[in-house]
This record gives C-alpha cells, structure tokens and sequence, in this order.
C-alpha cells in the first residue's frame, strides 16, 4: 500500500495507513479530492469495501475502534471495542471467582486491549497491565496461550481497575493540553545507604532552600539495586518536603539517575528483581500514588550529577544518633509513665510515635528542629543526643514542660544535678538495658549487636509542677 499513500501525500493528502484502512483528513469537506483519492485507488485495482467505508466528508467517524470527533476535537473508544474490553477483563474475574483458573490467552486478551487503548488511555495503558503482563510472560514466551497462570493481588487489582474503570472512560482531547509551568522543583539523590534532597525552588515558601531531607534506607533496601534506591529516595524527598510545599502545585523532580527518569516518562518498569517480583514498577506506583495523594503534577527531569551536588551530599550524610529504644522497651514505659504524644528527636524510621519532631525534613515529620517548637501540654518522649542534653533540659524548665528523657548516667556531666534523684523535677526513673536499643542504619552507635558501654536511663520529669 506504499505506492497510493506515498503519491497522496505528495498530493497533499494527509492520510494515516493501518494495513488496508485509510483515514484522510481536510480542512474544507471537498468532494472532489474525495473522488480523486477514491479514483486512485480504483485505477490501481483496490477493491474498496464501500459498505464498510465512509467516503464522503465528515466531521465524526469511527476508525480502527476509535470515534474521532473533528469538532469536539476528541478521541472516543468506540462502543463495540469498549464492550469487548469490558468483557475480556470481566471474564476473567468471573472464572476466578467462581474457582476456575484462568488461561495466558484470556489474560493477554485484557492487556492487549489496554494497549491497543493507548490512544485514549494514554499512560494507563501500561501503568496498569504490568503485572498482568508479567503473570503470563513465561507462557507468551513460548506461545503456550492454554497454559494456566497465577494472578497475584497486583494482578488482580489491575483486572478489577479495569473491569471498574471501562464504564467511566470517556474522552481525550486530540491536541494534548500543554503542561502548566512549573511551580516547585525538587532535587533528589540517594547513596547506598542513604537519600538526600530537598526544595531547590518554591517561590510560594519563606526560607524552602533550608528545607534539607535527609532518610537512611533499612539494610533490607539496602541491598536493592542503585535505581530502585534512587527510586524509593524520590519518594521519601516529595513527601519529606511537607505538603505546604507541593500540594496542589506543578512539581519538578531533579535526579541525575537517568533510568529513574526513563521509567517514570514510560509509565513503570517490566523489569523483574532477583525475586521475581516487580520491584521497580512498585517503587514506580508508590511515586504516583503519593502525587495523587498530594494532587501534585509531577515530573521527573534528568540533570547531570554536577548539577546535583547539594542532594548528592545530602545523601551522603551519616546519623550516628539514629537509634531508638526496643519496642517492647518503649511500650512498657508508655504504660507507665505515658501515654506520650510526640516523640521530639526521631526520624521516618526511629519514630515511636505517629508525632514526631525530626533533625531534618522528613516523611512525617510534625516539626523540624524541635526545639523551634513549644512542649508544654505534652507529654513529652525525648531521646536526644548526648550533645543536646543541656539544652534539652533547659528547653523543659523554659516550657515548663514533661516528659520521659533517656539519657546517659554521667554524673560528672552540667545537667547531671538537675537529673538527678532527689530533684524537684523528677518523678521516677527506670534503668535501660544496654542491648535495649535499635540501630536504624549502619553508622549508628547504638544497636546492630552495639551495647552501651555506660548505663541508660529513662527518667521520668515534670518541670512544671509545683511541690
């Protein structure tokens, strides 16, 4: 069909080949260019079906399972391919449901809808047939359509999206709106052992450039892949920043992992971890889900590492105070002494509690810098480094505040006579086991088979009562 498309073309036509179907489309409704591309094709000896063709101008047809709208100006799954669809993914969940298994053909039958969509369902099409396309990868590899194949519950949701999504889709604009300007640019950047960025512009917020995040990734991730690590930092930057600095805003996020921005731009990863799982599409998910959440329109904006130093450094940063008491420790002295409300010296790991007041920005975080923050009324858990003792007691006497202080039993240290027994601030005390501790990344003091050397306390205080 290469010689009658190629000689309209050089006529003016502008015409889309699929096969044997041709879709030309003009400006003005000019019969005459009509009948001369018809007589072409006629004069080459191309049979036209003129019953399943339309051969007179007009401004909506149906072409290749598609209702194309020239003055909505719009894309519409025709009827007949939205029932099809419907039914592919329907079926599936009805012989499920009714204890039967289902085969690779009728799974890929669902996905290849979707991608067949893709003119109207843009990067849904493959954001949500990924692990339905992983279920029968084996069984397509070898063309063994008949083969039985397992769905796991990410397979299953997508099946479920679709056969609930189907009804509701309706259209899409031919011409693609423009992305808005951007309001808010990130940076992000992870190590191996850590991630790091933060705000780089948002001119809405007083003092964002300060807005460092900084998280350390559990030993689990850290025997993850570079990308994945990369991936799971991104995260942890645009929900780190606070939602008064993204939501509802136009986003940028700068990484110099150029496989990170490849797969977020093609909408997940079909690529399997060690385990045969997915892992990099749901690191993938779990972006978009928290740019819904933040109704953020995000993108992910490749830069080289030179430009991305400061997250880079960010990411390089060791917390040797990342630690916090047991569990089991913790929920023993909240019964006694609690219930606490916030826990002022954690982060996204070693919190204790769902409020926290964090060293750097964080996904959380109540407050950065607790000491910015008042503590009266609280009931206060406070872990803090042995180097802000001092001043964590007198942030207490200034507060009036109480709460239960972990600290060190150096009795040749300043705050010492304030601590302790017999003083008028304190209640009671309780000593810590030294192995009671868990460490929430490699470089930290305490945990990870790392005992204190020196006895702990939890010393119960109230620096506003009267005696």
């Amino acid at each position: 069909m290469r010689v009658p498309v190629r000689a309209l073309r050089r006529l003016g036509y502008r015409i889309l080949a699929y096969l044997d179907d041709f879709l030309t489309a003009e400006r003005e409704a000019d019969r005459t260019r009509v009948d001369c591309a018809v007589g072409l094709f006629e004069w080459l000896g191309i049979i036209i079906n003129y019953p399943k063709s339309t051969v007179g101008p007009t401004q909506q047809i149906e072409h290749l399972g598609f209702l194309i709208d020239s003055v909505a100006m719009t894309f519409r799954i025709a009827p007949k391919r939205h029932e099809k669809f419907r039914k592919a993914a329907r079926d599936c969940l009805d012989a499920l449901a009714a204890g039967r298994r289902v085969e690779a053909r009728a799974v890929s039958r669902v996905t290849g809808h979707a991608a067949s969509a893709a003119l109207v369902l843009d990067r849904d099409s493959r954001v949500f047939t990924r692990f339905l396309n992983d279920a029968v990868r084996d069984a397509a590899a070898d063309r063994r359509w008949s083969t039985y194949v397992t769905l796991n519950d990410d397979a299953l949701a997508e099946l479920r999206r679709w056969a609930d999504a189907i009804p509701t889709l309706t259209t899409t604009p031919i011409r693609r709106p423009q992305r808005p300007t951007t309001h808010v640019v990130l940076a992000t950047d992870a190590s191996d052992f850590a991630f790091g960025g933060g705000v780089v512009e948002a001119p809405h917020l007083t003092n964002a450039r300060w807005r460092d995040v900084r998280g350390a990734f559990t030993a689990a991730e850290m025997r993850r892949g570079s990308t994945w690590r990369e991936m799971r930092g991104a995260l942890g930057v645009l929900t780190g920043v606070g939602r008064d600095a993204v939501e509802s805003r136009v986003v940028d996020l700068r990484t110099d992992s150029l496989s990170f921005m490849q797969i977020f731009e093609k909408g997940g990863s079909q690529t399997r971890d060690d385990d045969n799982g997915l892992a990099l599409h749901r690191a993938f998910l779990d972006i978009e889900r928290a740019a819904q959440d933040l109704d953020v329109n995000l993108r992910v904006v490749w830069v080289p590492r030179s430009m991305n130093t400061w997250a880079d450094e960010m990411s390089k940063v060791a917390d040797p105070f990342n630690f916090s008491v047991r569990r089991d420790v913790f929920d023993g002295l909240d019964t006694r002494w609690g219930p606490h409300d916030v826990d002022r010296f954690a982060g996204h790991q070693s919190a204790l509690l769902a409020r926290f007041n964090s060293r750097w920005w964080c996904p959380g975080a109540e407050a950065v810098d607790t000491f910015s923050v008042s503590w009266a009324g609280a009931n206060n858990w406070l872990h803090p480094p042995n180097a802000l003792i001092t001043r964590v007691v007198a942030k207490l006497h200034g507060d009036q505040a109480r709460g239960t202080l972990v600290v060190p039993r150096w009795t040749a240290a300043p705050w010492w006579p304030l601590l302790r027994e017999g003083s008028s601030a304190v209640i009671d005390r309780y000593t810590i086991p030294g192995d009671a501790f868990v460490a929430h990344e490699q470089t930290a003091f305490l945990g990870n088979g790392r005992a204190a050397t020196y006895t702990m306390l939890a010393i119960r205080v109230d620096f506003g009562r009267r005696l």
